[in-house]
């Protein structure tokens, strides 16, 4: 569940573009000539990926050399505590803030980092990562049914609503996770980011993208499975930091990057 560690056996990742009026095209985002763009990697990693968590973290480090534009990281660590720090273009962590243990799965803790960096980082252009487990439509606490990948989910019943759910949150000794309406509650109302890109698995289902329709113009995500190093950071940073954003070339580096 969420990433997997085991043989990508079949993965095609979606790339989507929604209106918020039936009809219309949504817009190409227009950054500024001097890239002012401000992007925030939400790294829920209170679990048993948080090795990827820091692999990704030191990625994005060597990617911002040289690079203008604002990429701010917010990291849940499996010891306790989290941060929200900015990766300057020397390549060096600068922490902004930090904090004790805290349930990154949480959507009121999503949108305090959120509004805390939109605070902090205006800019003309915004992108998020969201990244975690990832189970798409299936609701929270059906891995605990014992049913196979959630496929014999039972729906509408008091204990599964028909919901989905994003992240994984270590509390207890049990996972917690964030339902996906919370998440989109969790995002600010007069805010359309310029994409949206999730670091999960199976958040690529139409269920999940029309839940997040009015989110942002683009949202790119898989709905397989992503093995655990997710996408190369390494590769992606400098085009989601481009005048222009390219996230087409975003999508085809992740599938040469597994291909490889």
């Amino acid at each position: 569940m969420g990433k997997m560690y085991r043989c990508l056996l079949l993965l095609t990742l979606a790339f989507f573009t929604f209106a918020c009026e039936k009809g219309d095209d949504a817009p190409a985002p227009t950054p500024t000539p001097d890239v002012d763009r401000t992007v925030l990697v939400y790294l829920a990693s209170d679990n048993n990926l948080y090795r990827f968590a820091l692999q990704n973290l030191n990625d994005m480090k060597s990617a911002m050399e040289g690079l203008d534009g604002n990429l701010l990281v917010y990291i849940d660590e499996a010891n306790g505590t989290s941060r929200l720090s900015k990766i300057e273009s020397d390549e060096t962590e600068r922490v902004i803030e930090t904090y004790g243990k805290e349930n990154s799965a949480s959507a009121a803790v999503l949108r305090r980092v959120v509004d805390r960096v939109l605070t902090l980082y205006p800019a003309e252009s915004y992108g998020l990562i969201l990244w975690s487990h990832g189970m798409g439509w299936i609701p929270a606490g059906i891995e605990e049914t014992g049913t196979s990948s959630g496929l014999c989910c039972p729906r509408d019943t008091e204990a599964y609503p028909v919901t989905k759910h994003f992240g994984a949150d270590t509390e207890n000794g049990s996972s917690v996770h964030m339902e996906i309406p919370d998440l989109v509650a969790a995002l600010p109302d007069d805010l359309t980011f310029d994409f949206i890109l999730f670091d999960a698995c199976f958040m690529g289902g139409v269920e999940v993208l029309y839940e997040m329709r009015h989110a942002a113009h683009y949202l790119i995500a898989s709905p397989a499975e992503i093995l655990g190093s997710g996408f190369p950071y390494d590769r992606i940073i400098p085009l989601i930091f481009s005048e222009r954003l390219q996230l087409e070339e975003v999508c085809r580096q992740f599938m040469a990057y597994y291909r490889a």
